[in-house]
């Protein structure tokens, strides 16, 4: 293989790595930056590979898109996005969206209805409803795990002792688990609590987990509350080059709407608590600012607030 050859093989192992770290695509200008290559080159470098008859193997799929996210004139896109054949490469079984679930879930039943005789159908409609909305996904591998596995199943009260993520102390609420789910940052729980608020804790925080002998019932209307739990939030923020990674670590999603010499614009999706995760961003990436919502700009000096207080420097 020839030195050009090479440089930019290297160069669209680079941008393809970048582009699986941002589902949601990346801007032209912003990818042609980081591997330092004029803009149009890069382009053209990708075309080229995705047109070769490289070994016959196809693992990614490259798709050009407009800055809306429809489907664009690769000669001339704002954005580029990676799509992989293979799901599992992409994403997993229980990363998707609870909303999507539903959505899959109510439209499924819809067609199940229509046809009754289809057990493929049926048996894949039965698996959703089973596994994923009412919370019976594949644990984590702890003793922590296999206690809320068993909570969840048996649809029995935990008490947990869980070290708070955006306050400082250790709590030990007494919950009624509703399902685990694996997301980008590890297992979390989707519970209420005895005061029948919906909340999400991450196993990794959970010191210790007790099975209690208190059933619970699933209220009928849980499937919509989730959805509504996990409903994305898009923020827009400004954060210096070289702190994209901060985004990625507390949103679910990422795309650079923008760029110039010394930052970074990104429209990023959040769960909730979206104010803290968006604080967190601001006081870990120096002059880094929120666009909008405007609820959102003050996030960063409200979370230096509560992280003095953890550490007792109030």
């Amino acid at each position: 293989m020839s030195t050009r050859a090479s440089d930019a093989f290297a160069r669209l192992s680079l941008i393809l790595n970048l582009l699986h770290a941002h589902p949601g695509g990346l801007r032209m200008d912003f990818l042609a930056d980081q591997v330092g290559v004029p803009q149009e080159r890069l382009r053209q470098e990708i075309l080229d590979f995705y047109v070769a008859d490289t070994l016959g193997v196809r693992p990614d799929t490259i798709v050009f898109v407009s800055a809306d996210g429809r489907e664009a004139d690769p000669t001339s896109a704002d954005v580029v996005r990676v799509v992989s054949d293979s799901p599992s490469a992409e994403i997993g079984v229980e990363l998707l969206s609870p909303q999507r679930w539903l959505e899959v879930y109510e439209k499924a039943a819809r067609v199940r209805e229509m046809l009754p005789d289809d057990e493929a159908l049926d048996a894949a409609v039965r698996i959703i409803a089973d596994r994923i909305l009412d919370g019976v996904p594949r644990r984590p591998d702890s003793e922590i795990g296999r206690d809320l596995a068993t909570a969840v199943r048996k649809r029995l009260a935990v008490r947990i002792e869980y070290s708070r993520a955006w306050k400082p102390g250790v709590v030990s609420p007494l919950v009624k688990p509703l399902r685990l789910v694996e997301t980008s940052r590890g297992w979390e729980l989707d519970a209420l609590t005895m005061e029948d608020q919906m909340r999400t804790y991450i196993v990794d925080r959970m010191r210790s987990v007790a099975l209690t002998d208190q059933g619970f019932e699933v209220p009928p209307d849980s499937a919509e509350r989730l959805a509504e739990h996990r409903r994305l939030t898009r923020v827009d923020l400004v954060v210096p080059h070289g702190y994209l990674w901060v985004v990625d670590r507390y949103a679910e999603s990422s795309l650079v709407t923008g760029q110039d010499e010394g930052d970074v614009q990104v429209s990023a999706d959040f769960l909730p608590p979206v104010a803290e995760r968006v604080g967190l961003i601001i006081v870990t990436a120096e002059n880094s600012f929120v666009v909008g919502p405007e609820q959102y700009k003050d996030a960063g000096s409200r979370m230096a607030e509560v992280l003095l207080a953890h550490h007792g420097l109030d």
